[in-house]
């Protein structure tokens, strides 16, 4: 059985162990705040998203911007700009940004660029459960493009011929056409009313037909709210 005298050593040595720890991982988020401040700097693209945490008793969200090799993680009460404003990344950041179609993404001025994870399951849902048929088309087009990019990175390629960007791209815009003709603003009844005209639910849902998605391939001036209007799709 320890003795006090024993008992408490330990218990200093423990001490001691912790803040070494604490120590040595607060010099490690010092240095992963210095790896993005750099990388923000070179105008490297960041891939941000926004999940929900439940800390301390209470519903939190989890903000996360991320390349190829660093994840920052922000936890605040808000989702929207003042939490992104309060981690401090993208305020002053002029590279490209890849997100979903959440619309504070938009207020800030750097390039963005829709994650086509995102918009194949909205996609998805529109073919599946509202019987959408330009939607399964968009799918199989998204999943042709990313079958193209595939195959020009393996033969060492870092864009796709502009004859192929413009092919697809002319699909793209043939498909989104199509699901314009199948969901038409709603006709105005009544008298004339102020304000927009309600769009039916695939207009409203974050998909191409919605004005804050866009096209591939750096086309400017879809409905960007915010920000500089150049977009490009993304895996």
């Amino acid at each position: 059985m320890l003795t006090r005298q024993e008992a408490e050593a330990i218990y200093d040595a423990g001490k001691q162990t912790v803040v070494r720890v604490l120590l040595e991982l607060a010099r490690k988020v010092d240095q992963l705040t210095a790896d993005f401040a750099a990388l923000k700097a070179e105008n490297a693209a960041l891939r941000a998203e926004c999940q929900t945490l439940r800390a301390t008793g209470s519903l939190r969200w989890l903000h996360t911007v991320s390349t190829r090799l660093l994840t920052w993680y922000y936890a605040h009460k808000r989702r929207g700009r003042e939490a992104i404003d309060a981690a401090g990344i993208l305020a002053d950041y002029r590279g490209c940004a890849v997100h979903d179609c959440w619309k504070s993404y938009f207020d800030y001025d750097c390039d963005h660029a829709l994650c086509n994870a995102h918009l194949l399951r909205e996609l998805t849902f529109l073919w599946e459960e509202q019987s959408q048929p330009w939607a399964k088309a968009m799918i199989d087009h998204l999943l042709t493009i990313k079958e193209a990019v595939a195959s020009a990175s393996a033969s060492g390629l870092t864009a796709l011929p502009p004859a192929d960007q413009e092919r697809f791209l002319k699909g793209y815009e043939r498909i989104v056409q199509a699901g314009y003709a199948q969901n038409p603003l709603a006709p105005a009844h009544g008298p004339k009313r102020r304000g927009r005209r309600q769009p039916s639910a695939p207009r409203g849902s974050p998909s191409p037909l919605n004005g804050e998605t866009c096209p591939p391939q750096g086309r400017r001036g879809v409905g960007v709210r915010g920000g500089r209007s150049r977009q490009r799709a993304k895996d």
